[in-house]
């Protein structure tokens, strides 16, 4: 409700982009409905190996163990990968201004802060090689906030996908010692079509880096930066290694 009035300030939200998230999110449930049983993209990867290792490619074998850990979810696998850290994240006016749209959307948090308490979990499934990624920021004197999305992982690139089918695709790649991800634009995804947005102007591109600081540690960033405003969201902290998979390079003490 308190979305609701929001909103009603803005007669352009009800006569344009109202009806056309509504339209989005129908559409989307219907596709999930017609979704078969296996989910994802089928890769050419090893069996019983981590997904993000075809990704990084020869890249792989430099990373630390750390980082192995945090990338190793295999596919059709019940693996589970937990981390916790603290983050610190600030943004801008225009980021609290758009605040509604995108929660609306699940995407991003709305409230800034110092040294926020984080858990993040990344769970792979049988059923499917995408990973699902759910994070849970406890913020004080508030109510944890959930922001949860899912990584749909191809040869050479990721597409995290949020609510309503609204997808960034990402190029991840493994150079100076950092994971580096860059924005490559955002897409909808309708049953099994994935369309190109012309959002870039309206979201801005994102960076994010992790690089280990300690063998069961490392660091990460993660910016956005708007073509006109500069850069508008950015957080940065450090995430330990609570859970990993039975597999994992890493093995928790």
């Amino acid at each position: 409700m308190k979305l609701f009035r929001y909103f009603l300030k803005f007669k352009f939200f009800f006569l344009v982009i109202y009806p056309l998230l509504k339209q989005m999110r129908n559409l989307s449930r219907h596709a999930a409905a017609q979704k078969p049983p296996l989910e994802g993209v089928v890769l050419d990867h090893e069996p019983n190996q981590p997904i993000f290792k075809h990704v990084f490619g020869s890249t792989w074998e430099a990373m630390p163990p750390i980082l192995k850990s945090r990338y190793g979810n295999r596919a059709f696998c019940d693996d589970f990968v937990k981390v916790q850290g603290l983050l610190t994240i600030v943004f801008s006016k225009y980021i609290t201004i758009m605040s509604p749209i995108l929660r609306l959307f699940g995407a991003l948090v709305p409230y800034q802060g110092r040294d926020i308490p984080v858990t993040v979990e990344f769970q792979s499934k049988k059923y499917s090689n995408n990973i699902s990624m759910n994070r849970t920021f406890d913020y004080p004197n508030k109510k944890p906030y959930h922001f949860n999305s899912t990584l749909e992982i191809s040869k050479n690139e990721v597409i995290e996908f949020v609510r309503f089918g609204l997808g960034i695709r990402q190029q991840v790649t493994y150079e100076n010692n950092k994971v580096i991800l860059k924005s490559l634009g955002y897409v909808w995804r309708i049953g099994n079509m994935t369309i190109p947005l012309p959002l870039g102007l309206f979201m801005g591109d994102i960076y994010s880096e992790e690089e280990a600081v300690s063998a069961n540690s490392f660091k990460t960033v993660l910016r956005i930066t708007h073509p006109i405003l500069g850069k508008i969201f950015e957080y940065q902290g450090v995430f330990q290694m609570v859970i990993n998979n039975p597999d994992s390079v890493l093995k928790i003490k």
